[in-house]
């Protein structure tokens, strides 16, 4: 009889145990995939703290996120963010034509973004272009 109680007893504490653990491995999980944002401040975050940042990659990891931006109201996903600070940085050849279309386009993004962090981005998204590859090659005349 006591070795039936004490047998009981450890599978009980075995299956609590057990149950914690999993509990713990999937919360984790769940909160990592589908984290919402409130702000653009974590956006940007995201992009300074990439050291080789590479607009490819950056895009098809944002394509498979979940985060959720509000601005105005609205909600914007990640892969549209990406896709129209790229855009911005596509059209303009220097930091204030990048904050003039932003401010025509998207003004209550642009109204969300401290000048830091706009720089950041235009210099994030606009390497790699024809343009910078251009700009930076030596005059022959």
């Amino acid at each position: 009889m006591k070795t039936l109680y004490i047998t009981l007893l450890s599978i009980l504490i075995t299956s609590q145990t057990f149950s914690q653990d999993y509990i713990a491995s999937n919360g984790n999980k769940l909160t990592s995939t589908s984290r919402l944002s409130t702000s653009l401040s974590s956006f940007t975050i995201e992009v300074i703290d990439d050291d080789s940042f590479n607009y490819t990659q950056f895009l098809s990891e944002s394509k498979e996120s979940k985060s959720v931006y509000r601005v105005d109201g609205k909600q914007i996903s990640k892969k549209e963010l990406v896709k129209i600070f790229r855009k911005a940085s596509r059209k303009s050849n220097e930091q204030q034509e990048f904050n003039k279309y932003l401010a025509t386009n998207y003004s209550s993004i642009y109204s969300q973004l401290t000048p830091m962090e706009l720089k950041t981005l235009y210099s994030a998204f606009s390497e790699k272009r024809i343009a910078t590859y251009l700009s930076s090659l030596p005059s022959i005349l």
